[in-house]
């Protein structure tokens, strides 16, 4: 919804950041490729929340879709956190 609204205050994205780092390891593999996306067009270099995506994406990636697999692919390339898995 922040990317949708054009909402560029960094409270509610701080919010979400502290939420992957918590809880970032429950996520379905829909919400992992929003979450990743939105991590890469705001720049967010938490590092516990970047790594608790892709321990995920490893998890539940088989669950996405070939066009979604490389949306997420070209998220954390975007962002520099890609890696060959």
């Amino acid at each position: 919804a922040l990317l949708t609204l054009h909402i560029n205050d960094g409270r509610p994205a701080y919010q979400v950041v502290d939420y992957v780092a918590r809880k970032g390891l429950s996520l379905r593999a829909d919400t992992l490729l929003t979450l990743a996306e939105f991590f890469a067009a705001r720049d967010v270099s938490h590092d516990v929340a970047w790594k608790r995506l892709g321990v995920r994406a490893q998890q539940r990636g088989v669950d996405l879709r070939m066009s979604d697999l490389d949306r997420l692919i070209s998220a954390f390339r975007r962002a520099g956190k890609g890696n060959d898995r």
